[in-house]
């Protein structure tokens, strides 16, 4: 007889059974799902983060006729912002590459500047 993975009880019933009730086969898997899941919801947080920070500078600051924002790399540092995350990198032809996080657009200059897009609106607004 087989003996269900999460309690260890016996399993009655169907000869396909693999636990012995619903609790135990939720968390069974919500088990399994937090252990895989949990890097992707580590770096989903670091993603809305640096979204949040982008957000807020591009409403705070005024924005030039170019529809650009220039801050400094240590303000965004100094919010939290993680350079090492983005959700898409655009190159060009030699020139800087720039950054998405989501819909925000960034170029970092060689003079530790920071240079923040306006928000591409994709359409799906």
């Amino acid at each position: 007889m087989n003996k269900c993975p999460e309690c260890g009880g016996s399993l009655v019933g169907r000869s396909d059974r693999k636990f012995c009730c619903d609790d135990c086969r939720n968390s069974y898997h919500n088990k399994k799902n937090r252990i895989e899941n949990g890097e992707l919801r580590r770096v989903n947080r670091i993603l809305k983060s640096n979204y949040i920070i982008l957000k807020e500078l591009s409403t705070k600051r005024s924005i030039t006729k170019s529809g650009r924002i220039r801050c400094n790399i240590a303000t965004l540092l100094s919010r939290g912002f993680n350079f090492k995350y983005f959700t898409c990198i655009e190159l060009d032809n030699g020139k800087n590459p720039k950054y998405l996080c989501y819909n925000i657009q960034y170029t970092i200059c060689k003079n530790d500047c920071v240079i923040i897009y306006q928000i591409i609106d994709n359409g799906n607004n």
